[in-house]
């Protein structure tokens, strides 16, 4: 039986054979990675090198480091440095004086190097996006956009499917007949497939939602609120020609009396 893959190492270190004498504790900049011999390497011998680990590294002089630093290797210079042009070497454990000869790092393993490498660019399937502060980058499968986690952000939909369920909840309050208060604005063209209302009084008071006139636009029939409080009442009807909803669209919940009601609606994002 062949076998599909083999453990070689652990990764907290690496076999390295060099074209020239390595020293012990020389930094060697492999690409973008930094490793540390440990023993000495003969030029053309199979060595070690630590991919992980605690060191004191010499750095520029006169440089002040801080804990938790960003710390960068030089490889002209051999030192460390806070340049975010050498190659990103680790963080400070300690912090280092001007006047310190070297600084206390724990070096970036390999599983660090991999996932900063790895950016939008690198996935192959998609383009690329840049998300300002307080946003997300969401995937839709050919590319990324920056929004924020709401109903617009997540309403991608396909043919015959939908986006993100969108939950909607407004407590209404009717001073009387005809009183209507507006559940929500859609944020994008919606279908409402479930509704349903709480009662929070005991006032007897018939409810239904519409979405422009209530009569011509009625999204469900007339339901009870019943008089029970806290009772749960689900709308019995939705109106197939009315239950799709225009981006920026009211809903809108229509009493026949006072009464409160805690009104949830259920929809998803439609094309």
């Amino acid at each position: 039986m062949t076998l599909e893959a083999t453990f070689v190492q652990d990764g907290l270190s690496i076999d390295h054979t060099p074209g020239s004498a390595v020293a012990a504790g020389q930094v060697v900049v492999l690409g973008k990675v930094c490793l540390v011999a440990k023993m000495p390497i003969a030029a053309s011998a199979l060595g070690s090198l630590a991919a992980t680990g605690v060191f004191d590294v010499l750095k520029t002089a006169e440089l002040v480091v801080s804990l938790g630093d960003a710390v960068y290797w030089n490889d002209s210079t051999n030192r460390a440095t806070k340049t975010t042009t050498d190659v990103y070497m680790g963080v400070a454990v300690k912090a280092a004086l001007a006047a310190d000869a070297s600084v206390r790092m724990h070096l970036r393993s390999l599983q660090e190097v991999v996932t900063d490498q790895l950016g939008l660019a690198d996935l192959s399937d998609v383009s690329t996006a840049t998300a300002t502060a307080g946003n997300v980058l969401i995937g839709n499968g050919t590319a990324f956009a920056a929004g924020k986690l709401g109903a617009t952000s997540l309403a991608t939909v396909a043919d015959g499917a939908s986006g993100a369920p969108i939950l909607i909840r407004k407590t209404c309050t009717a001073t009387g007949a005809s009183d209507v208060t507006v559940l929500a604005s859609a944020p994008v063209k919606l279908l409402i497939v479930d509704a349903w209302l709480v009662a929070r009084d005991t006032q007897a008071a018939n409810v239904k939602l519409h979405s422009g006139t209530a009569g011509t636009d009625d999204i469900t029939a007339a339901v009870a609120k019943g008089t029970a409080d806290n009772a749960i009442v689900r709308f019995a009807t939705i109106v197939a020609a009315k239950d799709e909803i225009a981006a920026a669209g009211a809903i809108k919940a229509n009493f026949s009396a006072a009464g409160v009601a805690d009104v949830f609606v259920l929809a998803v994002p439609i094309a």
